[in-house]
């Protein structure tokens, strides 16, 4: 299985409201600033384990589950699949019909489930035969939030340093471990 993004995604907050929340009066570092927004959300996604920001993703598996009603997928939360491609015996591309499965968008991560009377279809046997395309993200305005704090944080502080600078700044750790997966 293989977990791929399909396209780059949106800013979570704008460069404006991060200059705003730094009192940036310029906009001479824009372009510092929007990749500190992209690095600071990564960031923010990797410590919580889920999507906060809209993005298609692609997860390929070289068949579908032989044993299984359901494909599992390794990113969250789901707001939707776009499609399930497969290529057929013959290698001919193919688009399984939406009214076969139905889609988890609660979970924290999604799957994707053969409705009532549905069968996978079979595949030619060869890798990444099956292709999941979906989206995801979703974030609260803690994450925001959270975006905004360690953007200054790290606009303030760009170089290392001999202060103690290496650990999340406290109200950034505090706001995203809300929205940390923590497993009990």
């Amino acid at each position: 299985m293989t977990l791929r993004r399909v396209d780059d995604p949106t800013l979570l907050v704008t460069v404006e409201q991060a200059r705003a929340n730094s009192r940036i009066d310029s906009d001479v570092e824009d372009d510092l600033i929007e990749a500190q927004i992209r690095a600071a959300t990564a960031y923010a996604e990797r410590w919580c384990g889920t999507a906060f920001v809209p993005q298609t993703w692609e997860q390929v598996l070289d068949a579908f589950p032989a044993n299984a009603a359901e494909i599992d997928l390794e990113i969250g939360p789901i707001t939707s699949v776009t499609s399930i491609k497969y290529d057929d015996p013959d290698g001919v591309e193919q688009t399984v019909d939406p009214a076969n499965y139905r889609v988890d968008t609660v979970s924290r991560r999604g799957w994707v489930m053969l409705s009532e009377g549905a069968v996978w279809p079979e595949t030619m046997a060869t890798i990444n035969a099956v292709r999941v395309q979906f989206v995801v993200g979703a974030a609260d305005e803690d994450v925001q939030q959270a975006v905004l704090l360690l953007v200054g944080h790290w606009y303030q502080n760009r170089e290392a340093s001999g202060e103690k600078l290496d650990e999340l700044p406290f109200g950034v750790a505090a706001l995203l471990n809300l929205h940390r997966r923590l497993f009990v």
